[in-house]
């Protein structure tokens, strides 16, 4: 399975701010479902989490462990913050 990193842990290790994160993923500088479920991620801290579920939607039902795992979270902490 592979690895994803969470925008702060990816901001962390690149030496970069997780907006600059944000900014790439915009950009499409990282591949792939790492760039969405980053992507996702960065919306739901930026206080946008229908945005982030919105983004996060496709990997629901992902074979891909790490992306799926993600998607569930964002969609769980959606719900958490309507509460």
């Amino acid at each position: 399975m592979e690895k994803y990193l969470s925008t702060k842990e990816t901001a962390e290790k690149w030496g970069v701010s997780e907006r600059r994160v944000g900014q790439y993923c915009s950009e499409g500088r990282i591949p792939g479902a790492q760039r969405d479920i980053a992507m996702a991620e960065y919306h739901y801290f930026s206080g946008r989490p229908e945005k982030a579920a919105m983004e996060a939607e496709a990997y629901l039902d992902s074979e891909d462990m790490g992306a799926r795992l993600s998607a569930y979270l964002i969609y769980t902490y959606r719900r958490l913050h309507r509460l």
